[in-house]
């Protein structure tokens, strides 16, 4: 979608820019790691001052998550 939106956009004269967070096929679900790399990211490009602390806790969080769902417990 984002590319046919680049497209389209250059054709009607509009500046477009595509902000995107790779993650892992295997985990399939909202991923606020990747929200707050993008986020980051784009607080950075446009200047903003954003409090990301709750995206950050949420982000440790999740990480947390997946290490204790992906663990190896040989027992």
């Amino acid at each position: 979608i984002a590319t046919l939106l680049n497209k389209f956009s250059k054709e009607k004269g509009i500046e477009m820019a595509n902000l995107v967070a790779e993650i892992p096929a295997y985990i399939q679900v909202r991923n606020p790691r990747a929200i707050e790399a993008v986020i980051k990211r784009l607080v950075r490009i446009l200047d903003l001052d954003i409090d990301l602390n709750d995206l950050h806790r949420a982000s440790l969080e999740f990480e947390k998550n997946i290490d204790k769902a992906f663990a190896f417990d040989p027992e």
